[in-house]
């Protein structure tokens, strides 16, 4: 018997963590079968469908609605799309993120591009580059 002593332990051992596993396993397939579903509440909100650039005009095509649960909704998401056609855009918003206030121009202005993103105290203006201008670094922002 002493040459078959650790067989004998071992062999005991594994067929303890097999009645302890077919244990468990039953009883995480009891309590699955009888809980019940837990469904989070969510609200739909404007994502938008493709990436969006800075002083680009918002349509209805570049905006849909996308479920999202509602405690964690980020605080200035548009829930009604017709609050959002006509805006301009201030900051980049990528593709299937919210679409928020605080990246969108105040709604008095209504025209894209370059006027939407610079204040009344600012002023922009064209400048015309070619290489020798570019590399010698005279123009700077």
């Amino acid at each position: 018997m002493g040459k078959f002593r650790h067989v004998v332990v071992l062999g005991a051992a594994a067929i303890l963590a097999l009645i302890t596993t077919l244990i468990v396993y039953n009883s995480i397939q009891k309590s699955a079968r009888g809980g019940k579903e837990i469904v989070a509440e969510t609200q739909a909100i404007a994502v938008a469908v493709t990436d969006l650039s800075w002083g680009t005009k918002i349509t209805k095509e570049m905006v849909k609605m996308e479920p999202f649960l509602k405690k964690s909704l980020p605080s200035g998401s548009f829930s009604d799309l017709t609050n959002l056609i006509g805006r301009v855009i201030l900051s980049p918003v990528g593709a299937l993120e919210p679409v928020l206030e605080s990246r969108l121009a105040p709604t008095s202005i209504t025209t894209g591009g370059v006027a939407a993103v610079i204040t009344p105290k600012m002023r922009a203006i064209a400048v015309k580059v070619d290489k020798q201008i570019g590399v010698s670094g005279f123009i700077r922002p």
